[in-house]
């Protein structure tokens, strides 16, 4: 029998002094406990029909001590694989307890100095207090309770500070609930679980207006196209926005994986179709769509040329968008020219354009680099978890940093954004 081959192994897993402190498991460790106990089963099958030849054979005494010998020998070796098996189950299956952790314990803004919460909440202590007073009087109609005693799922209970910065630091870093978030919020797997689940919703209400609603930039529409005109030296003056869409990466999906296949990025994911501003907000983010769709299909889906249509009502001029050719050029979007000549004033214009259209990159690059759990890929699975609402809120919790620390297409268009509270106060609901 090769028990050999299997006792090095689980003597050499068993003696790793390192295993005692880990409190998970890998498939290679799984593996070598099922043969071990495979081993153990077919010894305690064998001993069996020992005992049963044994109690039918003669009664000749040589007979029964060979037997005895046998039977003592067989139990010796039971007992060893009995004994690895209960000790490497419980290594592999029994977690250590970390006595580090504080548990029960309410963290809050406070706890934490500058650079820590820029690395892990990605604000600084007082924007996070000055952005979640803004957002309570709009937080609480969707969340249950008090702003010190927050119900979320499964009846748990945890304050209003401490549930949305759980939801910053998962974005912010992929990070496992167990045992990354428990040492620094002091709260069981679970507990961390429902909390993120009941303010990922709440928060994820509150900025569908934000990001839905095009109108809310309406007053700026000439001050953006301004911007445009000055920075394209003079090739359009009615460009007040760039539109365009991504895919985001997702795992393969266990259901629909054709429609969720993108030929051209050769992956699965989901698509999403932003508008940003020359001052760097996103003024629309719509989605998700299946990878495999065009983003002319996104767009009639989006609503966003009705939308637009309706922004232009009793203007002397209209206000439009600029994206690539692969949108329907109409007079609300526009593109640049197809195949002009080299030297041509059509060459020029499109170079003009692209030159500013770029910024729109630039505004999925914020998203992404802000929030860097959104693209961690592992964890970005269809039907497996809400990653086009993770996504939204990305899109924005990255306004409200815009309007706080600038970014890099503010600086192209040398443009002034809104403060925090105007951009807060947009919706008044």
């Amino acid at each position: 029998m090769h028990s050999n081959n299997i006792t090095s192994v689980a003597t050499h897993t068993v003696t790793d002094k390192t295993m005692s402190s880990r409190v998970w498991n890998t498939a290679l460790e799984r593996r070598q406990l099922s043969a071990i106990v495979a081993v153990t089963s077919n010894l305690l099958l064998q001993q069996q029909q020992n005992d049963e030849d044994s109690s039918s054979s003669s009664d000749d005494s040589s007979t029964s001590s060979s037997s005895d010998d046998n039977s003592s020998l067989s139990e010796s070796t039971i007992g060893f694989w009995v004994r690895i098996t209960k000790k490497l189950a419980s290594l592999l299956y029994t977690p250590t307890i970390d006595s580090t952790i504080v548990w029960h314990q309410s963290r809050c803004i406070c706890d934490f100095n500058d650079n820590e919460c820029i690395h892990n909440f990605r604000f600084c202590p007082e924007h996070l207090t000055r952005l979640f007073a803004l957002l309570w009087p709009k937080m609480q109609q969707n969340l249950t309770g008090t702003i010190t005693r927050i119900v979320c799922e499964n009846r748990y209970v945890c304050k209003y500070e401490t549930g949305m910065l759980i939801l910053l630091y998962r974005l912010s870093r992929p990070r496992r609930l167990w045992s990354d978030m428990e040492k620094i919020f002091g709260m069981k797997k679970s507990h961390l679980c429902h909390t993120i689940n009941t303010f990922r919703q709440a928060v994820y209400r509150l900025s569908l207006p934000y990001l839905a609603t095009p109108s809310l930039f309406k007053p700026r529409q000439a001050y953006y196209a301004e911007l445009v005109y000055n920075k394209s030296d003079g090739a359009i003056n009615n460009v007040w926005g760039f539109i365009d869409g991504t895919l985001r990466r997702t795992c393969r999906p266990t259901y629909f994986q054709r429609a969720a296949y993108s030929g051209h990025k050769r992956s699965h994911g989901i698509k999403f179709q932003l508008v940003l501003a020359p001052d760097g907000l996103i003024v629309s983010l719509f989605g998700p769509i299946a990878g495999a769709r065009h983003d002319s299909f996104m767009l009639g889906k989006s609503n966003l040329v009705q939308q637009l249509r309706d922004m232009t009502e009793n203007n002397n001029l209209i206000y439009s968008l600029y994206g690539d050719p692969a949108y329907p050029q109409s007079a609300y979007i526009l593109g640049g020219f197809n195949n002009p000549a080299n030297g041509s004033h059509k060459a020029a214009w499109n170079t003009a354009m692209s030159k500013v259209r770029i910024v729109v990159e630039w505004g999925f690059n914020e998203i992404i680099t802000s929030w860097r759990y959104l693209d961690f890929k592992a964890s970005m699975k269809i039907f497996g978890a809400p990653i086009a609402q993770y996504y939204i809120i990305g899109g924005f919790f990255t306004n409200c940093r815009n309007c706080l620390y600038g970014t890099q297409t503010q600086d192209y268009f040398d443009a002034t954004t809104l403060s925090l509270e105007e951009y807060i106060n947009l919706v008044n609901k």
